[in-house]
């Protein structure tokens, strides 16, 4: 491995390991048999998003019997990592060198 793949692995490291702190998460809203979610971005995961006090991002303002929970989301956490992977492998094999075989006499 030399040096510039040496860089990659460790950039990707950092990036896997932010992934990790600071995930995706969303709230999801449930009202009766119907659902939905919003994405609401990265947050640290020992603190995620706290529920706004106005009724704005709910789909249905007005709604009663409702319930908005705040979750991880794993499904962009998986994206994440796995675009994560397939682009750092990419690149190692990019920066791969030959390494020369001194010729035998």
């Amino acid at each position: 491995m030399n040096r510039n793949q040496k860089s990659v692995l460790v950039c990707a490291l950092g990036f896997a390991l932010l992934f990790g702190l600071f995930p995706p998460w969303r709230f999801v809203l449930e009202w009766g048999p119907m659902h939905a979610t919003k994405q609401v971005g990265h947050f640290f995961i020992n603190s995620p998003p706290n529920v706004p006090s106005d009724d704005s991002y709910l789909v249905f303002p007005n709604s009663t019997n409702r319930v908005v929970q705040v979750r991880l989301d794993f499904v962009r956490l998986a994206a994440e990592w796995i675009t994560l992977l397939i682009t750092t492998t990419g690149l190692l094999l990019l920066l791969k060198t030959e390494t020369r075989q001194p010729p035998s006499a």
